[in-house]
């Protein structure tokens, strides 16, 4: 088992619609560094991951 400390980070998926921005996928804490998770939230941007996967690749990811 994986112990989070008081600070963890997930991802939080947001798609625009029409002028507003809307949360469409949120994954839950899966690491303690925010660079680490704020890598991996930019490589699912960049490949414009579609967010029913999200939870796939962050599972993946900490496999």
């Amino acid at each position: 088992m994986h112990s989070l400390s008081s600070r963890s980070y997930g991802i939080l998926a947001k798609e625009k619609i029409g002028r507003s921005w809307i949360t469409v996928a949120v994954t839950a804490p899966f690491s303690n560094d925010y660079g680490t998770a704020h890598q991996l939230a930019e490589s699912c941007s960049a490949r414009q991951l579609s967010p029913p996967h999200l939870v796939d690749v962050v599972s993946d990811f900490i496999s």
